[in-house]
C-alpha cells in the first residue's frame, strides 16, 4: 500500500493555523501575567496612599500643635488662624 500525502499548500495552511493558535495562546499568557503585575502595582500604590494619608494626618496634628487651628498657604507658607 502506498503512502498518501496532502498537498504542500494544505500542509502549510495547517502549520500556519497551528502556529497562529500557539502565538495567541502565548499572547493570552502574557496578558494574564501583565494583569497580575498590574494588580500587584495597584495594591502597592494603595498601600503607599495609606502611608501618605497617615503621614499627612501626623503632620497636620503637629502643625496644629505649633500654630493652633489655622490654614496654611502651601505656596507661601503663610499661616492664617481660624
Amino acid at each position: 500500500m502506498s503512502k498518501i500525502y496532502i498537498k504542500e499548500e494544505e500542509l502549510e495552511q495547517i502549520r500556519s493555523t497551528i502556529g497562529s493558535k500557539e502565538a495567541h495562546i502565548v499572547e493570552l499568557g502574557i496578558i494574564e501575567i501583565e494583569k497580575l503585575n498590574l494588580k500587584q502595582r495597584r495594591l502597592d500604590v494603595e498601600d503607599l496612599l495609606k502611608v501618605l494619608a497617615e503621614e499627612l494626618k501626623t503632620l497636620s496634628e503637629w502643625l496644629e500643635s505649633q500654630y493652633g487651628k489655622s490654614t496654611i498657604d502651601i505656596d507661601t507658607g503663610e499661616v492664617t488662624p481660624l
